[in-house]
């Protein structure tokens, strides 16, 4: 009895990045077609260089480059960070743009997975997380434990990696809409630290109102690793074009083209 021929280990890690080349090489030797339509929801809120709801982010750019390569056509809707999530968990959108991997994510969108991990090698952004604090403060942080901590903790509505960390430790949180909002809280005592992207926290601190009076606290807090997510539903009748579009953003996020220009997107 011959057996058949076991395939290579190789095999699972090369799938999508052939199954990206075979779907963009059949969609050009193609007959011309409309291109079907995928869609997805990007937060009413700007979070640079990730997502504007008024023109295009990193992973816009990333999710439409990518779907073109293949032949399709994707269509953005803007609504408030939370409907987005609501909606492409319940199959309304086949796609949430910007996505940390958080347990209480994961439980409801789909990621780009290896094996049982999250594929951190198809992440499309990662972002320094930091408190930001009253210059004269009383809270400390060493990179292990915050104290000294009087007042909430601030994070930008939307923000779930941040909202998690501090339920994870017991500790009181606020959403708040704009990050301005937040430092003009802090500087009237209303709270007593910040939960925000690297890049944000340094947006504030060059604004001459908050020029030396907040400042960052170090180390960072932790690094938020964000990607394009996909609807369940989705994923479970299209699995091979989900993998096929993930994979193509990350090749499309390491190419010289997007080095040229991704500083665009701040």
């Amino acid at each position: 009895m011959v057996r058949p021929r076991r395939p290579p280990r190789l095999w699972p890690r090369l799938r999508p990045a052939l199954l990206a080349l075979c779907l963009g090489a059949c969609w050009q030797l193609a007959p011309a077609t409309p291109a079907r339509e995928l869609t997805a929801c990007i937060s009413d809120l700007a979070f640079a260089p990730v997502s504007y709801p008024d023109r295009e982010g990193r992973h816009q750019y990333l999710l439409r480059e990518a779907a073109e390569r293949l032949g399709l056509r994707i269509r953005f809707a803007v609504e408030p960070r939370q409907r987005c999530v609501e909606s492409v968990a319940a199959g309304r959108y086949d796609w949430l743009a910007a996505a940390v991997d958080t347990p209480s994510l994961r439980a409801r969108l789909a990621y780009p997975m290896n094996g049982q991990q999250v594929d951190v090698r198809r992440a499309l952004t990662q972002l320094q997380v930091v408190f930001l604090a009253p210059v004269g403060g009383t809270a400390s942080w060493d990179g292990q434990r915050l104290s000294g901590l009087r007042g909430p903790l601030l994070y930008r509505n939307g923000h779930l990696a941040a909202r998690d960390w501090a339920a994870e430790r017991g500790v009181e949180a606020f959403a708040s809409v704009a990050t301005v909002n937040m430092a003009r809280m802090l500087l009237a005592g209303r709270a007593g630290l910040a939960l925000l992207a690297g890049n944000e926290a340094d947006a504030l601190l060059a604004q001459p109102e908050f020029a030396g009076r907040l400042q960052r606290l170090q180390p960072p807090v932790f690094e938020a690793v964000l990607f394009a997510v996909a609807s369940p539903a989705y994923l479970q009748t299209h699995r091979d074009e989900a993998e096929a579009l993930w994979t193509a953003m990350s090749q499309q996020r390491q190419s010289a083209e997007f080095r040229r220009i991704e500083r665009r997107f701040d």
